[in-house]
């Protein structure tokens, strides 16, 4: 009788420990990923439609600050920030007057980053 309620038991304990042994962590992407290409494009004088037929809509367009575009790039697995950009365009009187670029990687970084879906635990 003993031995007909070890066995359920055995099984769920082992059944507990190898779920606790595999965790996968999503890779997610988030925001806009400015090729090299398209950024060397980009010239101070170049109106608004312009820049957004280059690069895109902004991730974040400032109703406060509505001369400032940021095309924000980040990609994170759990709590670790793999990779994370920030390109910043400046309007003055219309035009783009300058541009900032944070941490730029190569488009290649990204897409080795992103095709690395091997689970860790």
């Amino acid at each position: 009788m003993r031995l007909h309620l070890l066995r359920p038991v055995s099984v769920f304990l082992c059944i507990l420990a190898l779920a606790g042994c595999s965790t996968y962590r999503v890779t997610v992407t988030q925001g806009n990923m400015v090729k090299p290409d398209r950024l060397a494009q980009l010239e101070n004088g170049m109106t608004p439609a312009q820049v957004e037929y280059l690069l895109g809509t902004p991730l974040l367009r400032s109703a406060i600050a509505p001369d400032r575009w940021d095309y924000v790039f980040k990609i994170q697995r759990g709590s670790e920030v793999l990779r994370e950009r920030r390109v910043t365009v400046f309007f003055e009187e219309g035009v783009v007057a300058r541009v900032e670029d944070t941490n730029p990687p190569s488009a290649t970084d990204a897409i080795e980053t992103l095709g690395d879906e091997t689970p860790r635990g």
